[in-house]
């Protein structure tokens, strides 16, 4: 591909996000269905860019609901769940390490008494896995719906929490990165 046609696939796909940004959110998976079909080669980096939805899977081991995102995703439609830390449906992916797995298990339990707090009827996941440079990421997800008892037809608040920590060679410093975004 020479750089003219880099360019134009760059413009095609910020305006494709521009576009997604604007329409209505109680529309956004239908609306990404529409962008991917727009520029179907560009799909994974549309899905990549553009926040999608949190859905909710279940994990038939521990028989409890958990959220899916594209960050416990392996494979094509494969979610890792954080209670027994198995892929739904089965499908042999990519585990966090020892390290991370007892960090992550504590993050939910966190996670979870606060959700009791704050959202009750919500649910909160987070998934924890290393870097290759030493430092890991953290991702807590958050899902809430409203009552329809408050006269909504429909409302549902989604937040994504991405916190990445770089920690130096000589361990005594770290650097933290968060990203959030709600939806």
């Amino acid at each position: 591909m020479n750089p003219a046609e880099k360019n134009l696939d760059k413009e095609k796909m910020m305006a494709v996000c521009d576009i997604v940004s604007r329409l209505p959110p109680s529309k956004l998976q239908e609306n990404i269905d529409t962008a991917v079909k727009l520029l179907p080669s560009k799909a994974d980096d549309l899905k990549e860019k553009l926040d999608q939805p949190l859905t909710i899977g279940h994990d038939t081991k521990e028989n409890r609901p958990f959220l899916q995102s594209e960050f416990n995703r392996d494979g094509t439609n494969s979610y890792r769940s954080p209670y027994s830390n198995e892929f739904f449906p089965h499908f042999e992916g990519t585990l966090p390490s020892m390290q991370m797995r007892e960090f992550e298990k504590k993050a939910n339990f966190l996670f979870d008494e606060y959700r009791k707090f704050y959202y009750p009827d919500g649910l909160v996941n987070a998934y924890c896995w290393d870097k290759d440079d030493g430092g890991f990421v953290t991702v807590v997800l958050v899902k809430k719906s409203a009552p329809s008892d408050r006269g909504l037809a429909r409302g549902t608040w989604n937040s994504v929490n991405y916190v990445e920590i770089n920690v130096d060679k000589n361990r005594r410093n770290a650097v933290y990165k968060v990203t959030t975004t709600v939806n």
